[in-house]
């Protein structure tokens, strides 16, 4: 199948002559491997969602046939999904505020505290809303084990419970 290679040029050395033929069949026996995983499939898309995928591949740097591999291997199926607490569109538009926000203070010097409390204001809400979410979609006690965890149980139970009502 292969010409032989001659990696070594003592003949006298029968261990080297040895390994020669062992990373010989090693080689070969890879290529065979590697060559019977690839398969042929194909799947339906609309138009956007592969525009989307495309550009996710290329953030990547991967080909959509690898990043679309990587993204399916990487989904445990006995887990649900995670859903983000903000859209993709919305996180766009929190960006452009945050950039919004540096841009004032990069101007002010840093000489307008109301930039932190804009800051403070636009975090407690995403939290909160965030927090509202995981109540909404069955995930109390889940908040409730992240919150005791950073602010202690008391603390915890009491913002659950302001968010119930």
């Amino acid at each position: 199948m292969y010409p032989p290679l001659k990696l070594f040029t003592d003949a006298d050395s029968t261990l080297m002559q040895e390994l020669e033929v062992t990373l010989l069949r090693q080689a070969q026996a890879i290529h065979i491997i590697e060559r019977a995983r690839v398969t042929d499939q194909s799947h339906r898309v609309s138009d956007e969602n592969w525009e989307r995928i495309k550009a996710r591949a290329n953030c990547a740097g991967m080909t959509i046939s690898a990043y679309l591999e990587d993204s399916a291997l990487a989904v445990d199926p006995g887990r649900p999904a995670i859903t983000l607490a903000l859209t993709h569109d919305d996180q766009q538009v929190l960006l452009m505020l945050v950039e919004s926000i540096h841009a004032q203070h990069y101007q002010n010097r840093g000489e307008d505290p109301s930039i932190r409390d804009k800051i403070h204001n636009s975090t407690s809400f995403l939290a909160r809303q965030k927090m509202k979410d995981m109540i909404r979609d069955g995930h109390s006690e889940e908040l409730h084990t992240t919150l005791a965890l950073m602010l202690g149980k008391d603390e915890a139970a009491r913002i659950v419970k302001a968010l119930v009502v």
